[in-house]
């Protein structure tokens, strides 16, 4: 909570054993959780909710735009561009960790995760 309100966290992932895992880790932290599964949808819920998001997380591998695609929207999006992302995906090579900060991600995480390693990231977004 800030200032009396609950922060929100904006989730895309198509796997919905992951959404359901970082639902658990965002809510757990006093957190109103987002959930997308595609690109398109995140661009839907990133324009209705950018007032009140706090953060987005953001997997590459997602269909319609892909991670990438819509974290450069993001960012180069008046709106948008304050709001921290972290990208949370399988793409583990060095070059596609690059390519994402570059792009703007303020965080990088490789599945699989852990968990408390995901809530500790949240956190020091938060909190910034």
């Amino acid at each position: 909570m800030a200032g009396g309100r609950t922060l929100k966290i904006l989730c895309t992932d198509d796997s919905r054993l992951t959404r359901k895992m970082i639902q658990d880790v965002i809510e757990t932290l006093g957190c109103e959780f987002v959930g997308a599964v595609d690109g398109e949808e995140t661009k839907r819920l990133i324009e209705k909710h950018h007032t009140d998001l706090s953060l987005v997380l953001l997997d590459w591998n997602i269909p319609g735009p892909d991670g990438l695609e819509i974290l450069r929207w993001l960012k180069a999006s008046d709106p948008y561009r304050n709001i921290p992302v972290i990208m949370v995906t399988a793409m583990g090579h060095q070059g596609k960790i690059d390519e994402a900060l570059e792009a703007g991600a303020d965080d990088y995480i490789t599945k699989p995760f852990d968990l408390d390693d995901l809530a500790c990231r949240i956190k020091k977004h938060l909190s910034r």
